[in-house]
């Protein structure tokens, strides 16, 4: 298998600190481990290949696979930390010790393996957003699978959620956690409010390269997305620290503990995005029934889900011939 890290010395350059020898054959296989891991995943199968197979590569594909490779190179070494400690062989497992060395203490484990995932998780969100900032270079990419799934969201990119939910920082690597859930809430949520065509409309315009929005459409676009955003980060909270193994992940003073954040402090925050995807959606449907016509919100206006906002006169009893006005 390629890899975007094609010798140990770029693994050394990358991971930099390097005292002592290392054997291709020990370390290769964590930087094909982190790879499969963490890269291919999110850049799609098909554009990670192509990428490994430039022998010189130039511009802005240069750039790009230099971020991905600090990347994998850090990962690399998260993933080496505990198994170079430990020599395996035919009469089983043993601790590697010389007689110039000693062990590595749990915090000095610990505090390298944190300072790779940072390391590697910040090099993996410059390429990610580099990738992004530059797509149309990357045909390969916007072909895929994993690039589609967010291209079709009202919300495409991290910098757009970030906009609706300010928590996500700007982050990729959040961005692509909630994406999922961003897609639902789209679906189980928005169209039994609005209808599957009048979200259609705001889809097909939203993907224009330069979308023409009217002042009422901006308005229904931002309380649209706000909705959203909120809901699907509520569906997420409970999940997002969970790991395959259905294990709550947390950290203190950087050592890992099967923890989680208190109920009360989950509930309390899951109970106010609640609370702002409705505010948002009511304010959503409020605005559409009160400017659908047949020319703006046309889907909207021609859909069950219409109820024309009624003005005070309109509950008035109607006015007999002879009679006098009184109100």
């Amino acid at each position: 298998m390629a890899t975007l890290i094609k010798s140990i010395q770029e693994l050394k350059e990358i991971i930099g600190g390097i005292q002592k020898d290392m054997n291709p054959q020990n370390f290769m296989p964590f930087v094909r481990s982190a790879e499969t891991r963490f890269i291919l995943p999110i850049i799609s199968e098909e554009f990670y290949d192509e990428l490994t197979e430039i022998v010189a590569p130039t511009g802005k594909t240069q750039k790009l696979i230099e971020y991905l490779k600090e990347a994998s190179g850090h990962y690399a070494n998260m993933l080496s930390t505990i198994k170079m400690v430990l020599s395996r062989g035919d009469i089983g497992l043993m601790q590697n010790k010389t007689a110039n060395s000693v062990a590595i203490t749990k915090w000095q484990y610990v505090a390298d393996v944190k300072d790779s995932r940072e390391k590697a998780d910040a090099a993996m969100e410059a390429a990610l957003k580099y990738l992004y900032k530059n797509k149309g270079e990357f045909q390969t990419f916007l072909a895929s699978e994993e690039y589609k799934a967010s291209a079709n969201l009202l919300i495409p990119t991290a910098s757009m959620l970030t906009e609706f939910l300010p928590v996500v920082a700007h982050s990729q690597i959040f961005y692509l956690r909630l994406v999922n859930y961003i897609a639902k809430q789209q679906k189980y949520y928005i169209v039994p409010l609005i209808g599957k065509e009048q979200l259609e409309a705001f889809k097909t315009k939203a993907r224009q390269a330069s979308p023409d929005w009217t002042e009422k459409e901006q308005e229904a676009m931002d309380l649209l997305c706000h909705a959203i955003a909120n809901r699907a980060f509520a569906e997420a909270i409970p999940f997002l620290n969970i790991n395959i193994d259905m294990r709550v992940v947390g950290e203190t003073d950087g050592v890992l503990n099967e923890d989680d954040l208190s109920a009360d402090r989950k509930t309390g925050i899951q109970r106010t995005c609640l609370d702002q995807a409705e505010m948002f959606s009511n304010k959503l449907v409020k605005h559409l029934n009160k400017y659908a016509s047949a020319t703006e919100f046309s889907s909207f206006f021609n859909s069950i889900f219409y109820k024309p906002t009624r003005r005070t006169f309109d509950s008035l009893p109607p006015d007999e011939p002879g009679m006098p006005l009184v109100l």
